[in-house]
C-alpha cells in the first residue's frame, strides 16, 4: 500500500504543479503581453508579483523534471507485484 500511496501523492503534486502554472503563466502573460518565457524572466526581476508567478513556473519545471521520474520506477515496482514478502514462511519471523 505504501508505493501506491507514495505514487498517488507524487501524481497529485504534479497535477496541482501544473494547475498553478498554467495560472501563473497566463498571469504574466496578461502582466507582460507576451508568452515569452524571456520576458517573463526578466519582468521577474523587476516585479516582486511577476517573480512569484514566475517562481511557481519554475517551481513546477523542477518538480516534473525532477522528482516525477521517480515516480515512474515506484509505478514499475508496483506493477511487478514482487511476491517475495507472502512467500517467507511463518518459521522465519521466528
Amino acid at each position: 500500500a505504501h508505493p501506491f500511496l507514495m505514487v498517488t501523492g507524487d501524481i497529485l503534486l504534479a497535477w496541482f504543479h501544473l494547475w498553478r502554472a498554467k495560472t501563473a503563466a497566463a498571469k504574466l502573460e496578461k502582466m507582460t503581453g507576451k508568452q515569452d518565457e524571456e520576458a517573463w524572466k526578466k519582468a521577474a526581476e523587476t516585479s516582486k508579483s511577476e517573480a512569484a508567478a514566475y517562481g511557481v513556473i519554475q517551481t513546477a519545471n523542477y518538480f516534473i523534471r525532477t522528482e516525477l521520474p521517480i515516480t515512474l520506477g515506484r509505478m514499475e515496482a508496483i506493477t511487478d507485484a514482487c511476491p517475495a514478502a507472502m512467500e517467507i514462511p511463518e518459521a522465519a519471523f521466528a
